[in-house]
């Protein structure tokens, strides 16, 4: 624990391994980012049931662009992509579908504020519901808005065939998790998976039972979509986290090695290496992986994050806070864990 002295407060380098706890909280909230991050087509179906809408002609210089942002996804340059699809949105305005892929980028950047508001306008400017309402739910998970969620999207009828219905008993089972009110997420996800039993609803449950301490069951979750999704991203890494959690950080450290050998440019992967390896301390090889990252993904925030938690294990607090200057405050403020290692290290640098 922090320490007072004349001096102020002092922490110790071994205060700053963060809690197994707030691992599993990162873990789920990066497949939350993943999930919202699938590649999409420029337009989806109409859902069943919904009148087509009038779908604005695109140009040749906006299909290049989508073009160009899928290539830049695809190749783990998010930043391209983002400024490609604000461009293919200047020229397209009034084109929800390409509004939403905005704010599904957005999402996956970490910008969570704006990928709200193009996803809300993408929603007003007709995008298909099944493309942008998960969209707009897994970013009022990621941002914490769980009150409102379940204010906004109320719990479907048993009687409804929307296509979202099974989107929203997930986001409605994660925000009651949230909340503490563990009966009623279980039930939600258990009518998600009786209508849709999918890689994005097992994770969830995973995620739900991890939260909860079922192992058990977190583990089945994983096995069953691992044989229905093999290469799915989300399964993948909800199996290292249930290792993280288990304390099996070798294997842990294994089946991450593993992913990133045949995914090489996928940065949730090295984020989740470098979380293993910290917990291991082993600095050294966390920060060659972190500059691994920073080649990748040089505007990612998950650099100057992991920069200043190194720094400040290191006891060169005042570096470490200089580091956390640049992070943007919605990102620090996602997990309750990384906001902690924030205010710690302001502590430590007299930043009180």
């Amino acid at each position: 624990m922090a320490q007072r002295s004349e001096k102020g407060i002092v922490i110790k380098r071994n205060d700053f391994p963060k809690p197994r706890s707030a691992m599993i909280g990162k873990i789920c909230l990066l497949t939350v980012l993943m999930a919202s991050s699938a590649g999409v087509p420029a337009y989806a179906a109409t859902p069943v049931g919904q009148p087509a809408q009038p779908r604005p002609v695109m140009n040749t210089d906006t299909k290049a662009l989508l073009k160009d942002a899928q290539r830049a996804q695809t190749g783990a340059d998010l930043a391209l992509a983002v400024v490609q699809l604000k461009n293919a949105v200047r020229l397209a305005p009034k084109d929800g579908a390409i509004r939403a892929r905005l704010g599904m980028a957005l999402l996956k950047s970490g910008d969570t504020r704006t990928a709200e508001r193009e996803l809300r306008q993408a929603r007003i400017d007709n995008a298909p519901e099944e493309l942008v309402v998960p969209a707009i739910l897994d970013t009022m998970v990621v941002r914490g808005e769980t009150k409102e969620l379940l204010a906004e999207f109320l719990e479907p009828s048993s009687e409804s065939h929307s296509k979202i219905a099974p989107d929203i008993l997930t986001a409605r089972a994660l925000s009651l998790q949230i909340l503490g009110r563990s009966a009623e997420a279980n039930a939600a996800i258990e009518r998600s998976l009786a209508l849709r039993r999918d890689a994005r609803s097992l994770t969830a449950r995973a995620k739900l039972a991890m939260q909860q301490n079922d192992l058990t069951l977190a583990q089945r979750m994983i096995d069953e979509g691992l044989k229905l999704a093999p290469e799915s991203e989300e399964i993948l890494n909800s199996q290292i986290a249930l290792l993280y959690q288990t304390g099996k950080f070798n294997d842990a450290l294994a089946a991450t090695d593993q992913f990133i050998r045949r995914n090489p440019d996928n940065i949730i992967a090295r984020v989740i290496r470098i979380e293993v390896l910290l917990e291991q301390k082993q600095d050294a090889k966390a920060q060659t992986e972190l500059d691994a990252l920073f080649d990748k993904a040089p505007e990612s925030s998950f650099y100057p994050y992991y920069s200043a938690v190194l720094l400040a294990r290191q006891n060169n607090f005042k570096e470490a806070w200089r580091q956390a200057q640049n992070l943007n405050p919605e990102f620090v403020l996602q997990q309750p864990g990384m906001a902690m290692m924030v205010a710690q290290i302001a502590l430590a640098s007299g930043n009180v």
